[in-house]
């Protein structure tokens, strides 16, 4: 009989070399521990498969998929790896090991978690975020691997030593290389990919997969990071496959929509994929040559300048650096028509939000859209609370007049 290796604890050492830490996180079939090399005494982060998943062939095929493609991968917009192996495998005992993988630790936050706090992100910075993913994708596609599961959860943002930051691209566990024994891995009678972000050939399940499906993805994520809110939502996955199949083009923040940008974005998210640009570079070329006609200058936040509270507008450029809608959204009304209202006693006025205000007013209340909805009390559900009044009062009376 075999046996599986135990899952290690912080303080255990993994291949004699890499002390765990804490836990950082868990992916659907592994743990990632902060680690400390020991030979070197650099911080490291270590995703291990954990016992439960080491029965699952196509788990194992998988993760040695994402290592096999991860360290091909070399550009500074991804993740490194530096080592795997597996820990705890004992062949005379017939314990078998957990599969494990050494990456670079990153301090800081996915995009998603990122996001979430800082709602949406000024043209300028969107902008830069998209190029330096699309930086990561370049490379992955020229080598013919397509990702396939951009979505904000896999983009992580790292904070670095003085106060900038750096865009990494995560987890190419669902990647797909074009050969045929990486095609075979990948015809599991599953759609791979997160809804809000998938290409309509990926829902319906087409499986002559091309880089075009990353670029969809990379045009929903644009449109995200302006808007604060994803551009394909719905109470339902199924709602959300929906209207990447036959919903209308989602509509962009004004400054955008009827700008060089908006072309650009618009065909990423064509539906036909002969109608979007071919690859990550192809849209990188496309996405500069816009921002050059409207004279932006892409420029990635620094990791302080975008913290703050939901309900506030940050201004991340000086107020007289550019006429972006994000900036046109951040200036605050010139007159003072709330104070005038208060000191008549009226009840002031609050003024019309822009486009990208609006976005991010509905991104702040995202939480009350998909809170259960409050109980209403319709009329025949009030009849027959009055009905059971009056039966309990009868019953009540005939028990008194027994008693009697």
């Amino acid at each position: 009989m075999a046996y599986i290796a135990q899952m290690p604890n912080p303080d255990d050492v993994v291949d004699g070399r890499y002390k765990l830490g804490r836990p950082l996180g868990q992916g659907s079939y592994g743990n990632v521990f902060h680690a400390t090399d020991l030979e070197t005494g650099d911080e490291v982060a270590i995703k291990i498969i954990r016992p439960v998943a080491m029965d699952q062939h196509k788990v194992i095929e998988r993760f040695a998929r994402e290592i096999s493609v991860a360290q091909k991968l070399k550009h500074p917009n991804t993740v490194s790896v530096f080592r795997h192996g597996v820990h705890g495998d004992d062949p005379d005992h017939n314990v078998q090991g957990l599969p494990f993988l050494v990456m670079e630790y990153l301090d800081g936050q996915d995009l998603g978690h990122y996001l979430a706090e800082v709602i949406y992100l000024p043209l300028p910075a969107a902008a830069a975020v998209t190029l330096h993913v699309l930086a990561g994708l370049t490379e992955a596609h020229s080598q013919g691997i397509i990702h396939r599961d951009l979505k904000l959860e896999n983009i992580f943002v790292a904070r670095m030593d003085d106060g900038s930051i750096a865009v990494k691209l995560l987890d190419f566990g669902t990647v797909k290389a074009m050969s045929s024994e990486e095609e075979r891995l990948t015809r599991t009678d599953m759609v791979m990919g997160t809804p809000q972000i998938m290409a309509p050939e990926q829902i319906t399940g087409q499986r002559d997969l091309t880089p075009a499906v990353d670029v969809y993805a990379v045009g929903c994520l644009c449109g995200h990071l302006l808007t604060g809110k994803p551009l394909f939502s719905g109470r339902t996955q199924l709602e959300v496959a929906q209207k990447h199949l036959t919903g209308p083009m989602p509509t962009l923040p004004l400054g955008v929509e009827d700008q060089p940008i908006g072309d650009v974005i618009r065909r990423a998210l064509a539906r036909n994929a002969n109608d979007r640009y071919k690859d990550a570079a192809e849209l990188t070329d496309a996405l500069r040559e816009a921002l050059a006609l409207m004279g932006i200058e892409p420029v990635l936040p620094t990791w302080d300048a975008m913290r703050g509270r939901k309900d506030e507008v940050i201004d991340l450029f000086d107020d007289d650096d550019d006429d972006s809608p994000a900036n046109e959204a951040d200036k605050e009304p010139e007159d003072h028509a709330e104070d005038k209202d208060q000191a008549e006693g009226t009840e002031p006025q609050p003024p019309a939000e822009p486009p990208v205000a609006r976005a991010r007013q509905e991104a702040v209340n995202l939480d009350d859209i998909l809170a259960p909805p409050r109980p209403v009390v319709t009329p025949i559900t009030l009849f027959y609370i009055v009905a059971a009044v009056i039966l309990f009062g009868l019953i009540v009376g005939m028990v008194v007049a027994i008693l009697r």
